[in-house]
């Protein structure tokens, strides 16, 4: 299977002057958002360490229910969790109670599990950083029967309480190292607590992934395949580079770095492990940096998540244990695998329809004009415009988890009346996007007399929804239909009506 990727472009926004702090004072956000003119964090105080390797035990003959549970971890590694996701031993007394083998489940908080997905920074040419520069968040919904995919941008500004009770504001990929700097071991927990109130979810599992280790699981699958509607060229830091890759470098003088120009042409493609990486982490050339970087991120973990999946793969013994044995040395879980844990991870698909799905990234045009960029000491950020609460992001990730096809779609709609004062457009425009905010409304005013009078002669009908847009927006369009109370989305009289805004959608109301 081959993936296409469509990059939407975020807005651009304005900027200010932005420094990171370290302070014990009172945890209000808004007063933490005032005073954010302090000193660097002394890196004494956050002394940083590398991240061990976890030591393989002595391998032992495989027996069935082994294997299973081989194959339940691979899914981990290689999906991303996207679809399955290795979760809590099951703390019954009895595992293997009714409830446990006919109907095992994963944990759940208010309707939903969650897993957060960090890809960690341990770099040979710096064994002490241990930035999160991947942070996804899976959530799987069971009463929205739905699945959802974040990714949180590694420039987000956030303040947060350390493990000692003081209070930091950092870009969000450092919230981790500095946590493991104030304590060893509260590193996941600092970053999981901050994820939760940005998402107002309950992180229920983590898995954090090397990226060495992202890289030969790959290469163990023979390479991931996929499909790019256009060329695609950005740099990648040198020093990170196999021998054999930095020697063929194409210099491209970055910041006081050496970095080398890679070129990932239009149509399909294969990837090698390391050429994988470059594609999900390269992004100074990206026309929007981060974020397009984000989204290419989820784009190769369902490209991975199919070839783990594939019969090829589970059909084959050998991968398998190798696949195992990358896990084990490069993957850290919140959780260890079990007999039970395998059984709920296969239910998964019996809870929730996978295919109703969305991938989203936190990006300054998430929910409107919820971020703004910021500067401090040369580096862009995102800040987040609120009352420091979230509760924005909190409605918005709430529908998006409710309506992840329509989020998709992204649909944009006009609203015209005809017989009534234009004033009155605000408010449908208003009430439109309160029942629904994924569907980006705007008001206009009415021009077209023709048309006017085209629909003046059917007294029957009291509003059409009229389609501009050659793309597939069926669920759009049934919520739409649903909404206004008509029948079908039309295209006739598209010759006499104009889209002012290139909308997607114009809805006439005349009676």
């Amino acid at each position: 299977m081959v993936y296409e990727l469509n990059i939407k472009a975020p807005g651009s926004r304005g900027s200010s002057k932005r420094r990171f702090s370290s302070r014990r004072q009172s945890p209000n956000r808004v007063d933490k958002k005032n005073n954010r003119e302090s000193q660097r964090v002394d890196n004494n105080l956050f002394p940083r360490s590398a991240t061990k390797n976890v030591t393989s035990s002595n391998k032992k003959k495989l027996s069935i229910i082994q294997f299973l549970l081989i194959v339940g971890v691979i899914v981990v590694l290689g999906a991303g969790i996207w679809k399955y996701i290795v979760p809590e031993k099951i703390k019954e007394n009895n595992p293997f109670s009714p409830e446990a083998i006919f109907d095992p489940k994963l944990k759940q908080e208010n309707g939903m599990t969650n897993i957060l997905l960090l890809g960690v920074d341990t770099r040979e040419s710096d064994l002490g950083l241990q930035n999160t520069d991947t942070i996804i968040v899976a959530t799987i919904d069971y009463e929205n029967d739905s699945v959802v995919m974040t990714s949180l941008p590694r420039d987000l500004w956030v303040d947060y309480t350390l493990p000692d009770g003081s209070y930091a504001s950092s870009r969000i990929n450092s919230v981790y190292a500095y946590g493991e700097g104030v304590q060893e071991g509260k590193g996941i927990e600092t970053l999981s607590n901050l994820v939760e109130d940005i998402l107002d979810v309950e992180i229920q599992y983590y898995a954090k992934i090397r990226f060495e280790g992202f890289i030969k699981a790959i290469d163990e699958l023979g390479g991931i395949d996929i499909h790019l509607e256009e060329e695609y060229t950005d740099a990648y830091p040198k020093i990170e580079l196999s021998s054999g890759l930095q020697s063929s470098c194409d210099p491209y003088y970055y910041a006081g770095s050496t970095y080398c120009i890679f070129t990932f042409p239009a149509g399909d493609q294969h990837l090698d492990g390391e050429h994988a990486l470059i594609y999900a982490r390269s992004r100074i050339l990206s026309p929007y940096g981060d974020y397009d970087r984000a989204r290419r991120q989820q784009f190769v973990i369902d490209a991975v998540k199919d070839k783990v999946l594939s019969d090829d793969t589970l059909k084959d013994p050998g991968t398998l244990l190798s696949l195992y044995g990358i896990f084990k040395d490069y993957v850290e879980l919140s959780e260890g695998p079990s007999v039970s844990n395998i059984s709920a991870v296969l239910n998964v698909p019996n809870k929730v329809d996978l295919d109703n799905k969305a991938n989203v990234v936190l990006d300054p045009m998430f929910g409107g004009e919820y971020c703004r960029f910021v500067t401090a000491d040369e580096y862009s950020y995102l800040d987040y415009i609120n009352d420091g609460t979230y509760s924005e992001i909190h409605n918005y990730f709430g529908y998006i988890r409710k309506y992840p096809k329509i989020y998709n779609e992204a649909p944009t709609v006009s609203v015209y009346y005809v017989n009534y004062e234009a004033s009155l457009v605000k408010d449908w425009v208003l009430d439109l996007e309160t029942s629904n905010p994924l569907i980006n409304a705007y008001d206009g005013t009415w021009y077209v007399d023709g048309y006017v009078t085209a629909l003046s002669e059917d007294d029957s009908t009291s509003v059409r929804v009229l389609k501009f847009t050659d793309a597939d927006k069926p669920n759009a369009e049934k919520y739409l239909k649903s909404y206004f109370g008509v029948d079908k989305i039309e295209t006739d009289f598209t010759d006499q009506v104009t889209n002012a805004f290139g909308e997607d959608y114009v809805v006439i109301i005349y009676k």
